[in-house]
This record gives structure tokens, sequence and C-alpha cells, in this order.
């Protein structure tokens, strides 16, 4: 790592290039520009006024990950207040995607916090979880066929299929 004196004697061609910010399910890298992040995934910031509405209309505390400033943005949730105060029914939506063969503790954090909006808010809860698997399917098939030829060019076939398919998923 340089030290301040010869990053400070250097010019800007020689300066050091900063990483290029990614921020998606698997990688965080560079530094995080929060106000690019709400822009580029087109959310809005969470503000301390929305918090406070939050509270007015459930009647409790807002979940210590709004105070704290671990959820920074949100889509919907002015509207989710909105039609909670007018009574309308509505229902939570969440899931997760194939990351990984199983959940991890990375999958808990927005699961608890769907759990605490569905007892405060008090609406129902859709979780769509979606996992890739293996399935192997085994067709067996069994044929018999029964020719008979009568007089004047007459046939008759009789014909017996028998299938048997097994699955197994893995």
């Amino acid at each position: 790592m340089a030290d301040a004196a010869a990053l400070g004697a250097m010019s800007l061609d020689e300066a050091p290039e900063e990483k290029e910010t990614v921020v998606d399910p698997w990688t965080v890298t560079g530094k995080v520009d929060y106000a690019k992040l709400i822009r580029d995934f087109g959310s809005q910031p969470i503000s301390d006024a929305l918090i406070a509405r939050f509270e007015r209309v459930t009647g409790a505390a807002a979940h210590p990950w709004l105070k704290r400033g671990i959820f920074f943005s949100h889509r919907d949730l002015d509207i989710v207040l909105d039609n909670y105060e007018k009574g309308k029914p509505m229902y939570l939506y969440t899931g997760r995607g194939p990351s990984s063969e199983a959940l991890h503790l990375g999958h808990l954090i927005p699961f608890m916090f769907t759990k605490y909006l569905q007892v405060r808010v008090r609406v129902r809860v859709r979780v769509r979880v979606r996992v890739w698997v293996r399935v192997r399917v085994w067709v067996r098939v069994r044929a018999r066929v029964r020719v008979r030829v009568r007089g004047r060019g007459r046939v008759r076939a009789r014909v017996r299929v028998r299938v048997r398919v097994r699955v197994r998923v893995s």
C-alpha cells in the first residue's frame, strides 16, 4: 500500500485507478454510491419522514434495520402505507431465486423483515422459492400387436400398449 507522501508526489497519470463499482446478487466491489444504486434500481430512499409515518400508521416502532439505515431504499412502501390506512386488502410477495442449492444465512434477512411487515401491517405473505432440481425420467413401453388376416383381405389388429413411467427428483 502506498503511503500518503508517495500518492501526493504522483501525477494524475500515475495515480492508481479506482475499481469499477459492481453491485449484483453475487458481488459487491469498489466504492458503493448509494444514490447511484437508488437511481439505477428505480427505488426511493427511506427518509426519516417515511419511518415516522410508518410508526404513526402502524402504531408500532419501526424495525431496527430501518432505523439504522441497513435498508436504505424501497419500492412502493408509501403505497403500502396508503393502502393500510384505507383498509384495502393486500399481500406481500417475496422469494428467492436459485442462487445456491440450499438456503443460507443471507436469505434470512429478507424473510425476517417480511415476517416483521406481515405482523405489523397484518397482510398475507406469498413466498416464491425457485430451486434447480434434477429430474430423471424412465419410460418403459411394452407393446403387443396381434394381427389376423381373414378372408377377402380383411385385417384385424389388436394393439396393447403398456407404459410405465418413473420419476426421481434429486
